[in-house]
């Protein structure tokens, strides 16, 4: 795979995870009303696989015959002005990331000072926070840290998490809450999500949807630590007590440049949300199973098809652009001009090259090989029946080169034709075997032979 492939595979994966995400923007407004938090939040985390599997992009590439029409693995070989337009977004795409990475480097070098500044919280904080880690049923210890400057408590990390916390004094009640809030992010795999969310927006930094998807993960992970807590706090006023406790915890902006979950509060609005949606949350009002399987089939079947229309749609439009770019170029030699066979052996000034690809197994292959003056690329082999043909056709850059192209028989001897720029020609088969098929430079600067095979 080369640059232009890996980026339209980028582009592709942008564009199939885009729909995905807008239908289940579309589900998540009618499931929020049923109160299934639990599977608005399972389909957000669906819309990010779809961010990072290239479904439309093998389904665009099968159609075209990338994958098993030729070696070149050159997407859109026969329309020069996509491939001129994706080199373009190709230099621009990692002039995208090249900045990202270098702005990332600068606030996680901003965070790591922020970092030396923290020590162990008090042991009190430690032991709150191991019993919290056992009644949660969390293996693993999870360190906790205070870190003076830091706005708000927030867990970080993915194996090795932490705990971080600002460095004042909280009442009991509330540093229970936000430990256990912030340990249930840990028990979720939240963590992991918002991690791969994070590098998704590194690659794809020109999807502006990305950061919404973001937002909405905040927003679903932390409704979903709501619901854990508020639902085994039966009274009204423990779930007051817990929001106090957010709204306490949380601050108004974080510095925080990495992949973890944070109370960051957005508005008092957004905190009045999350407790009204507690508010009158019990199991019963949860959406039924036959419901939330139904929504889930439809939520595939609706992702499916959109991965479906993007890649057919890119299929209509790669064949529009091909009709309205096609040229014909008529050269002095026409391709399917009768040519004069020789068979002939390479002695030691011929440099034979061994093209790295693979054997020749459909009907038609596609080869681009940059050979220098007197060399002579060949194909690995592959087995042919007496009787049958091989057409062999070469264009080349520039367009007036000289060149031969030709089998290699079982015999050992190598059969061809030679011309000047683009032709073609057939080859009978006489014996059952192993063939290969070459192309040699005869002119004296180097070219790029285009070749095609059909059998």
């Amino acid at each position: 795979m080369n640059l232009i492939s890996f980026c339209f595979m980028i582009l592709m994966t942008s564009v199939t995870g885009s729909l995905v995400f807008g239908i289940w923007k579309i589900c998540s407004f009618w499931a929020d009303r049923w109160k299934a938090i639990r599977e608005i939040r399972l389909g957000l985390t669906g819309c990010l696989i779809f961010f990072i599997f290239p479904l439309a992009y093998i389904y665009i590439v099968t159609v075209t015959g990338c994958f098993t029409d030729g070696t070149s693995s050159l997407l859109f070989l026969g329309t020069p002005f996509l491939v001129k337009c994706f080199r373009l977004l190709s230099l621009i795409w990692l002039i995208g990331v090249t900045v990202r990475l270098i702005q990332l480097r600068k606030s996680r070098s901003g965070f790591k000072r922020l970092l030396r500044k923290s020590f162990t919280a008090e042991p009190y904080i430690l032991e709150l926070s191991d019993q919290i880690r056992v009644r949660l049923a969390i293996r693993k210890s999870v360190p906790v840290y205070t870190i003076p400057g830091l706005e708000v408590p927030a867990i970080i990390g993915g194996r090795k998490a932490a705990v971080l916390l600002p460095d004042r004094e909280y009442p009991k009640a509330v540093l229970s809450y936000i430990l256990e809030h912030e340990l249930l992010h840990y028990k979720h795999g939240d963590l992991f999500w918002k991690k791969l969310c994070f590098w998704l927006r590194v690659f794809q930094w020109f999807n502006p949807l990305l950061a919404a998807a973001e937002r909405e993960l905040d927003r679903w992970c932390d409704a979903f630590c709501d619901l854990e807590i508020c639902y085994k706090n039966e009274t009204e006023q423990d779930r007051k007590q817990y929001f106090y406790a957010v709204l306490e915890g949380c601050g108004e902006f974080c510095i925080l440049p990495v992949s973890g979950m944070r109370l960051k509060q957005n508005s008092e609005q957004d905190i009045k949300e999350r407790a009204e949606r507690m508010k009158d949350y019990k199991m019963k009002s949860r959406m039924k199973r036959i419901s939330a399987v139904m929504m889930a089939l439809c939520f595939v079947s609706l992702s499916s098809l959109s991965v479906l229309a993007a890649g057919h749609g890119t299929d209509c439009l790669y064949n529009a652009i091909y009709e309205q770019t096609e040229e014909t170029i008529v050269e002095e030699t026409q391709i399917g001009q009768d040519m004069e066979e020789y068979v002939w052996l390479p002695d030691e000034s011929v440099q034979i090259i061994e093209a790295d690809e693979t054997p020749a197994t459909r009907a038609g292959n596609t080869y681009v090989w940059d050979i220098s003056s007197g060399s002579l690329t060949r194909t690995s082999q592959f087995y042919a029946s007496a009787g049958s043909q091989i057409n062999i056709t070469i264009s080349t850059d520039p367009m007036n080169a000289k060149t031969g192209i030709g089998i290699y028989q079982p015999n050992g001897y190598l059969r061809g034709v030679s011309g000047t720029g683009s032709y073609s020609h057939t080859f009978t088969l006489y014996d059952d075997g192993f063939y290969r098929v070459y192309a040699r430079n005869e002119g004296t600067s180097d070219i790029t032979a285009y070749v095609t095979v059909v059998r």
